[in-house]
């Protein structure tokens, strides 16, 4: 009875009944606690089992090998191993018991969940010296917890191991090999593995999974070629492609710009009547739009509607992106509606990709439109999203707007302000004349934990120099370094123009030489300005040295 509802998982009412039998002085046997204690390890109540398992041996009821297995397994399930080696210790040492190959396989995978896999190791060794032979679920847990640590070669040694023991390895251990292979790059090695499934006596052959391992390893490598044969090899091997196998080549051939190739096999694919699915036609149209083919991404986004597959976020994100880096604003927004239309919900990314677009384009009002549009419909801009509108509105002039859509940004206890805000601020700011406040948000930039790049400092840099305040300006470049910022060509290059420019030459001059010696080499631009102010100074020797460099 109790094991009855034990395995119908009504341990509660098992617990009831075992309680009212010690009640009536019906005294539990092996068998009823070992029921009882399987069907609470089975619902992870470890406690409760391993208090049962303790009562038991208390009452002379000694367990058996299956009750210990179940606690074992109890154990290890809940990340409690030293428990559960403790066990194992106390059924070969107190009751003389030889544990199992069920045993030792729940504790190996017990082990190897904890990251213990040499300990996991020791223990397949252990297992051997004392006659109880592995099987194959014992070599798959090592050999995929190997593999999770990179240690491929070590897992091959497990897969010849297997065979020379009288295990022969499965078709799920050859593709766990040959995947762990692939992922470490040792491509050459994942082709030796299936050419010995072919040759084993077990008549094993590599499935659709094994091969797909192989090609994506290849893919990766850009051995498209290597991955044709592959391919042809499968099919010769009566191995029939799926929906991965095309998708996986087809993204081989779109990364290396293959895409004449890469529609083909598409094409293909449908007429074997193979489904393409979203990643097959996004990774096409992805790759199309990457070489400039945005007619023919348009066509396969219509192939993809026509099969009844409907485009992603990615794909819609993807192709919007694409109409706006060239410049064709109507057909991007008029994806947008189509999303609208259709009942699929644009995701952030895709808002943030219009705003930017337009904002690029010089549309700010209707990049504000998208923004408040978004917002209205429950979809909250992320900090990429207002930083686009700060920026454009600061280019176009209209710093106070961005002004307003900053403090909204930094009022938002989700979203804070991004490095690409403050930067786009500080530069309309100093644009604007407004240099103590672009100074002032500087100082609230490092206040809010934000860490100004070059870019930052570089704008607040130029923007001190051309309102005359150059002094002010080489302080900041020198507190550059206590910040851990280094400066770049354009910071160097901006106060070297400057310093020359009202006549400062030697500091001009420590300047540029300061540049070189911190590996940056000066552009033509800075060089010239370099050279013309020392020529201005009368120091020709060391115009004419630096002439000479650029002539060189």
């Amino acid at each position: 009875m109790i094991d009855g509802l034990c395995k119908s998982r009504k341990v509660d009412k098992a617990i009831t009944l075992f309680k009212q039998m010690v009640d009536k002085a019906i005294y539990p046997d092996v068998v009823t606690y070992g029921a009882l204690i399987d069907g609470l390890g089975k619902q992870r109540r470890v406690k409760e089992a391993y208090d049962l398992f303790e009562e038991a041996r208390a009452k002379g009821c000694h367990p058996t090998v299956v009750t210990y297995n179940t606690m074992i397994d109890g154990l290890c399930k809940c990340g409690r191993i030293e428990n559960a080696l403790t066990l194992y210790d106390d059924m070969a040492i107190h009751f003389g018991f030889r544990p199992t190959v069920v045993t030792y396989s729940t504790l190996i995978d017990g082990l190897c969940r904890d990251h213990e896999v040499d300990k996991g190791c020791k223990l397949l060794e252990e297992m051997a010296g004392r006659g109880c032979a592995p099987n194959a679920v014992t070599y798959n847990t090592l050999v995929n917890a190997l593999l999770g640590q990179g240690r491929s070669k070590e897992a091959f040694s497990l897969l010849e191991q297997m065979a020379a023991n009288g295990c022969p390895p499965e078709l799920i251990t050859f593709g766990l090999i040959i995947k762990g292979l692939c992922k470490e790059g040792e491509i050459e090695a994942a082709f030796r593995v299936v050419d010995e499934m072919f040759m084993i006596e077990s008549g094993l052959s590599p499935d659709v999974i094994t091969f797909n391992s192989v090609l994506d390893g290849l893919c990766k490598e850009q051995r498209i070629l290597d991955a044709h044969n592959v391919f042809k090899r499968a099919l010769e091997r009566g191995c029939r492609p799926n929906v991965v196998t095309y998708s996986t080549l087809i993204d081989g051939l779109s990364k290396m710009a293959k895409m004449d190739e890469a529609l083909q096999l598409l094409a293909k694919m449908v007429e074997l009547g193979c489904r393409a699915n979203t990643v097959t036609y996004s990774t096409v149209v992805d790759g199309l739009l990457k070489v400039g083919r945005m007619e023919d991404a348009v066509v396969v986004l219509r192939q993809m509607r026509d099969a009844g597959c409907l485009p992603d976020a990615v794909t819609y994100n993807t192709l919007i992106d694409g109409f706006f880096k060239r410049q064709r604003l109507r057909e991007a927004v008029g994806l947008l509606r189509e999303m609208l239309e259709a009942g699929f919900h644009p995701s952030v990314v895709t808002y943030t990709t219009l705003c930017h677009g337009l904002c690029r384009s010089g549309r700010f009002d209707e990049a504000v439109e998208i923004l408040d549009y978004m917002a209205a419909r429950g979809c909250a801009p992320n900090a990429i999203t207002y930083s686009s509108i700060v920026d454009g509105l600061c280019k176009a002039g209209r710093v106070t707007e961005a002004l307003g859509y900053f403090e909204k940004m930094a009022r938002d206890e989700v979203v804070a302000p991004h490095v690409i805000a403050y930067s786009a601020l500080i530069d309309g700011l100093c644009k604007a004349g407004k240099i103590d406040e672009a100074y002032e948000f500087l100082e609230r930039m490092i206040r809010a934990g934000r860490i100004p790049d070059v870019v930052t400092f570089s704008i607040l840099i130029n923007g001190l120099c051309d309102a005359g305040r150059i002094d002010t300006g080489l302080e900041l470049f020198r507190g550059m370094a206590e910040r851990g910022c280094v400066p770049d060509m354009v910071t160097y290059a901006t106060l070297v123009d400057r310093l020359c420019r009202a006549s400062r030459v030697d500091e001009a001059f420590d300047l540029f030489q300061q540049m070189r010696s911190d590996g940056l080499s000066p552009d033509r631009s800075t060089r010239r300005t370099m050279i013309h102010g020392l020529l201005e100074v009368n120091r020709d020797e060391d115009a004419k040295r630096i002439q000479d460099e650029e002539n060189s």
